[in-house]
Formats: structure tokens, sequence, C-alpha cells
């Protein structure tokens, strides 16, 4: 893992040329998916676990200029990110060339993840930074993400399975 500390300059750099994903912003996911649902034993509720990371990510939203969808699966989207910038559509199984085409059109070489689950959809869904890394310059807004819970939650675990490989950028949009 790299955890990078930018500067003020760098991180409002990103702000305005980068894209900024959102990754899997659902709501109901337990009601929608009984992996989410019968998976979490020790957490209560699947979508209030999510809605913390999404209340940061709505209230980061005035800051960047090119945010984006990528959801995966017809579930519903949190209604509060109605108005970001889904260049899929209803297309559930996002393509990489859709992708590669707006970033042309906006003229954009770098990528932020946000949105939930680190370890899982936000660096292994096949528009995930794993995959991205390839053609962009990727990173992760570690405080604007989080982790799949996992049954038996261990934060050591959890730690090392959120961060993914070594080569994996983080940094922290938000704390200082």
């Amino acid at each position: 893992m790299m955890l990078i500390k930018l500067n003020p300059e760098f991180i409002n750099f990103f702000h305005n040329n980068a894209a900024w994903i959102i990754m899997d912003p659902h709501i109901d996911t337990k009601k929608q998916s009984s992996t989410a649902a019968n998976i979490h034993s020790n957490v209560t509720d699947i979508d209030d676990w999510n809605k913390f990371t999404f209340d940061r990510i709505v209230d980061y939203l005035p800051k960047v200029k090119n945010w984006c969808l990528v959801s995966y699966g017809d579930q519903a989207i949190d209604p509060r990110l109605a108005d970001v910038n889904n260049i899929f559509g209803t297309d559930f199984n996002p393509k990489l060339d859709v992708f590669k085409n707006w970033m042309i059109k906006k003229q954009l070489t770098y990528v932020v993840y946000t949105g939930v689950h680190t370890q899982m959809c936000i660096l292994n869904r096949p528009l995930g930074y794993d995959t991205i890394q390839n053609y962009y310059n990727c990173f992760v807004a570690l405080d604007l993400c989080c982790p799949w819970p996992e049954p038996n939650l261990n934060l050591a675990k959890i730690r090392k399975q959120r961060f993914g490989h070594s080569s994996t950028r983080y940094f922290n949009a938000i704390s200082k």
C-alpha cells in the first residue's frame, strides 16, 4: 500500500483534472442482494455501513468537476447522487471503451476512486483500479471509501485486504 500525502494544491488539481469515480452507489442493498443480506454478521445494516461513506461523498461533490457513477447490477442508486454524471446510462455492466471515450472527450488522464467496497468493488471490478491503472494514473481517495464488511470483522484483516496490492496509491482527500 502506498499512502501518499498530497499537498492541497495537488488535491485541487485532482478536483479539476481527474475523473472521480463513485463505485457502486447503491441503496437498499440488503433487500436486493441475498449475499449482502446474509454475509454481514457483525454489521447490523449494510446500507447504514455504506451510507456513512456516501454522506461524505455527497458533502464532497461540489469540490469536484468530473464525477462519474460506475454501477454494477440493477440496484437502486442513492438519490442524492441522481445528478452525478452516469455515462453508462442503464447499462449495468459498464464498458471500458465507453469510459475511455469519455476520458478522451474530457481530456483526462487521472482517475480517483471513491465509493464502496475498497477491497472488492473499487479494486477488482472490471472498471476498478486494477484494470484502469493500465490506462490512466489512478488513485484511491481513502477517506471517501469504505471496506466490504467481513463476517468476522477484524480490523487488521480489513486493512490488509482493503489496501490491495503494494502499488495501489491512496491519499486522503478530506483528512489532513
